[in-house]
């Protein structure tokens, strides 16, 4: 059985940025840049439509099963 660690991990609507690594930077500093404006998962499973990005072996299929 794989073991799993609950990483209260918190969620960010991405920028509107033309430029693809200006976005991905910001998404690494957004919780730096003042004011809390982040998802929880059960906030995040009240929309009906979600698209999670994030590096690949970072757990995401994972916390989907378990969600």
């Amino acid at each position: 059985m794989t073991k799993f660690i609950e990483l209260n991990r918190r969620f960010y609507k991405a920028p509107d940025k033309d430029n693809p690594e200006e976005s991905a930077q910001d998404s690494y500093l957004l919780s730096h840049l003042g004011g809390d404006k982040s998802l929880s998962w059960p906030e995040l499973l009240q929309h009906r439509l979600v698209v999670i990005l994030g590096e690949p072996g970072s757990g995401k299929s994972t916390e989907f099963r378990l969600q």
